[in-house]
């Protein structure tokens, strides 16, 4: 909170941290409210089958056309958190899967290279961490209007897509052109 300058701020604020606790604080300088959410270690890579830390090789995102960005254009060797919310948001663009992560044509997994994977378990397990940082994340955004900014921060540091949040409604639409991401704060 100190690195953001947030117990300065005279406007609301909301500053989400992602990971296996989805720790959340709202309000401003005169008032703040935190609470955390057990996300679970989805969005760190942790179980997941091919599921990873960010490191060389991790698949960070993958694009429209199926090409796979890796840090520092490794072989691929995992799948990182935000790799793992590129994919599925992928699926899910694409009508691949449906709003329970399910696969549409009855698949297991959806195959991305040479060993690495999704399964519909990792889509689950992922589907859980969303679930409490979004539930979370609505209850502040009811207790505090007027929202500035939405700091989002954790070990995703700048590899995060936000177009990929709002796709899986992490992020709503409305609340999109607030949104900051921060490196790991």
């Amino acid at each position: 909170m100190y690195a953001l300058d947030f117990h300065n701020q005279e406007n609301n604020n909301i500053f989400l941290d992602l990971g296996t606790n989805g720790e959340i604080v709202a309000g401003n300088k005169h008032q703040m409210f935190a609470t955390s959410s057990a996300a679970g270690p989805a969005f760190e890579g942790g179980g997941i089958e091919c599921g990873g830390a960010s490191i060389n090789g991790a698949i960070y995102k993958i694009d429209d056309d199926l090409n796979i960005y890796t840090i520092n254009n490794e072989t691929p060797s995992c799948i990182c958190g935000t790799g793992l919310i590129s994919i599925i948001s992928y699926l899910r663009r694409h009508d691949l899967i449906n709003e329970l992560g399910r696969f549409n044509d009855g698949s297991k997994r959806f195959d991305l290279c040479d060993n690495i994977y999704l399964t519909n378990q990792d889509i689950q397990n992922f589907l859980l961490a969303k679930a409490a940082i979004q539930t979370t994340l609505t209850i502040m955004l009811e207790k505090y209007e007027n929202i500035e900014h939405v700091y989002i921060s954790g070990g995703f540091g700048n590899k995060l897509n936000l177009d990929d949040l709002v796709t899986l409604n992490i992020i709503s639409p409305e609340i999109k052109d607030k949104v900051i991401i921060k490196k790991n704060t």
